[in-house]
């Protein structure tokens, strides 16, 4: 509800071109989901075996729950922030333009900004997964995903990209959401496989 309240006046803020109102909205918002997530992180973490308890968990499958659930407590924040973000998606342009008067340059720029904001819906996936590798104490699996998303997919793409199809300047944009994408899915069956593994226990 918060992060609704927040749209609302971010926006009308924008149009109005009040960057002050802009960068208080921001900095409240952010401020405010950070603190919240970190009180249901520490709550979460500490009472993790009684709520799973309650819930009806018991015996081996208590004891890898509590392990998973307490991955899960600790990528919320991330997961968090980029839905209370994700509005600024809605007007890219207007939000550049507070920043950058040249018009040509906002226009280019706007959808390149939507880009960068698409990858964003992997990062709560991404950090937990790599934090569940970590915590089931497989430390390959994490090495993987971080290595093939800083550097054996996106540094490639970065240099391939720009001379494709036309793209340019903005090949580079769409290496970080392809590099993304791709090991979004790579966690996924990962991650699925490490489930799988815990049903032969």
């Amino acid at each position: 509800m918060y992060r609704l309240c927040s749209a609302s006046v971010l926006s009308r803020a924008i149009g109005e071109r009040d960057k002050d109102t802009v960068d208080r909205i921001m900095g409240n918002l952010i401020s405010f989901v950070t603190l919240l997530s970190t009180i249901v992180i520490v709550v979460g973490l500490i009472f993790t075996r009684q709520l799973l308890t309650l819930a009806g968990a018991e015996g081996e499958v208590l004891d890898q729950a509590v392990r998973y659930l307490r991955v899960v407590f600790c990528g919320s924040l991330f997961v968090n922030l980029g839905q209370s973000t994700n509005m600024i998606m809605r007007f890219p342009v207007k939000m550049l333009s507070m920043f950058i008067t040249d018009s040509a340059i906002v226009e280019v720029g706007a959808p390149m900004l939507r880009v960068i904001f698409g990858a964003y819906i992997c990062y709560g996936v991404l950090i937990l997964s790599i934090t569940f590798f970590q915590a089931i104490g497989k430390a390959g699996g994490a090495s993987v995903l971080a290595l093939a998303r800083q550097l054996v997919l996106f540094l490639p793409l970065v240099v391939i990209l720009p001379h494709l199809g036309g793209l340019g300047v903005s090949g580079v944009f769409y290496a970080q959401l392809i590099t993304d994408l791709v090991v979004l899915v790579l966690a996924i069956i990962l991650m699925i496989k490490a489930f799988a593994g815990f049903k032969k226990i």
